[in-house]
């Protein structure tokens, strides 16, 4: 018999709170030792996935002093904060979501005494989020301090591209994190590189696409090659943000979503609602399209936002936009977003 519910065999208990949900989780530790147990060793987790229990989540890091991240439940339509992230704060870092776990990659450190003080630097640091613990822990960093740089998960591999260097300098670096035994791989340099540093990445059909802001170009890596090459995709020059969606690339430019395949692409809806906005949030989630926080700018004031939109989307493209909860810690500029399924 099982020590997690009284006359019931172990695994029959663990299938009984594998139902549970996962923002009770903490409620649920605090019950006895063997449920903590069972939590905190990830036990619950591997049951919820075969029961098909297992919740996609969204977690989100706005502008906040004290480094909070939350992460949305789309099934209760609301936000849980998360304990502080250690290491001081920072912006223009990377986050990508892989083996059960949160990264959060380099970034930009900011002055903790007085932020105004212009003696940012960027950084190498490496923190994971292990949900069934709800603990931040400290990861072997990059090889390159990085910042404004492009990321994505290839193979559950971590890639990182491009960015600026500690010396805020643009650099042609590249390299890949396994995050199973906790190491970097140098990859070959970026063929090009633009001295302003402001890029994105994606990764679609097992490769890493890179670009630079401005330039139309899109340098792409293949492990399986090895390599990096060029191709002339002629995407838009005024990206404002981007996501994928396995082979999709969505793309926010000039007051429109496009949906970018390879070198074709077509309007999907009008954003034109965005104009406005500065620093906002785009991820492709449970086949939706979210657009989260950023700053709306007028001619005589700006405000900080909250608000999440989220555009459904269709075979047929037959679309609409809803707003849903708004963030309930943090506002404005989005730091970083990712989803990761527990």
């Amino acid at each position: 018999m099982s020590s997690l519910i009284e006359g019931l065999p172990h695994d029959v208990a663990l299938r009984c709170l594998a139902f549970v949900p996962f923002y009770l989780h903490a409620t649920l530790e605090q019950v006895c030792h063997s449920w903590r147990d069972a939590i905190c060793s990830g036990e619950i987790y591997k049951v919820r996935s075969e029961c098909g229990t297992a919740e996609d989540l969204l977690f989100v890091c706005c502008h906040d002093e004290e480094n909070k991240w939350q992460f949305y439940d789309p099934i209760e339509n609301f936000w849980v904060t998360l304990p502080e992230l250690p290491g001081g704060r920072k912006h223009y870092f990377g986050v990508v979501s892989t083996h059960q776990k949160l990264f959060i990659l380099g970034g930009l450190l900011i002055n903790a005494i007085d932020p105004s003080i212009d003696e940012d630097f960027s950084c190498n640091e490496v923190w994971s989020f292990n949900p069934m613990t709800r603990k931040w822990s400290i990861q072997a960093p990059m090889h390159e301090a990085r910042s404004l740089f492009a990321c994505g998960i290839l193979d559950g591999m971590i890639i990182v591209v491009g960015g600026m260097n500690k010396k805020f300098e643009s650099t042609p670096k590249a390299e890949m994190y396994d995050p199973v035994k906790d190491v970097w791989i140098q990859l070959p340099d970026l063929p090009r590189i633009c001295d302003s540093g402001i890029c994105m990445g994606v990764v679609v059909g097992r490769k890493m696409h890179f670009i630079y802001k401005g330039l139309p170009i899109v340098q792409t890596f293949d492990t399986v090659e090895w390599r990096w090459t060029i191709e002339d995709y002629n995407w838009f020059s005024h990206i404002w943000l981007m996501t994928a969606d396995r082979d999709r690339i969505y793309i926010m430019s000039q007051g429109y979503i496009f949906l970018q395949i390879g070198q074709d692409s077509k309007v999907v809806i009008s954003a034109d609602q965005f104009n406005l906005n500065d620093g906002m949030g785009m991820i492709c989630f449970r086949g939706e399209l979210y657009v989260i926080g950023g700053t709306l700018y007028t001619d005589r004031d700006y405000e900080y936002l909250s608000d999440v939109h989220v555009l459904t989307l269709s075979s047929d493209f037959r679309t609409c936009w809803i707003t849903i909860a708004p963030m309930s810690r943090g506002y404005g500029s989005v730091l970083g977003c990712a989803a990761l399924r527990v």
